[in-house]
């Protein structure tokens, strides 16, 4: 939600509400007066899209970008979209481009335990987050 402040000449403080809903405001405001169907948009402070958009039963999710362009569609798999955003963060910086790091990630979003960059030939364990942890092999 955005404001626009204006000082008047006689040093009387004007507040002028000019709302600009956001692209995720106002598809949830569309979704919240049921013509969306079972899917409301969930909204940063901000008003960007959530990285993770589950349906209101719970029975599927989707990873989206900040304005709310689809890195992964509905699914029951999905459960969290840290490591979906890391690759596509990763893919749009650096394309095709050899020996760049690209996460592996688990169809349910997480990070694949074990993560190997093929191009320098290593492999190590990371955490939940996606951070190297202090296992070398067997994560």
């Amino acid at each position: 939600m955005k404001f626009l402040l204006c000082r008047v000449v006689t040093t009387t403080l004007c507040v002028v509400g000019i709302i600009a809903k956001s692209e995720c405001e106002n598809q949830q405001r569309s979704a919240l007066k049921g013509s969306e169907g079972e899917w409301i948009p969930k909204c940063t402070e901000s008003g960007d899209f959530k990285d993770l958009q589950c349906k209101e039963d719970g029975s599927e999710c989707k990873c989206v970008r900040p304005d709310g362009t689809h890195i992964k569609e509905f699914s029951p798999k999905i459960k969290a979209c840290a490591c979906h955003v890391h690759l596509d963060k990763v893919r749009a910086k650096a394309g095709r481009m050899v020996g760049v790091y690209k996460p592996q990630c688990e169809e349910d979003g997480t990070y694949k335990r074990t993560q190997c960059n093929g191009s320098i030939g290593s492999c190590w364990c990371v955490d939940e987050r996606g951070r190297k942890t202090n296992k070398t092999t067997d994560c």
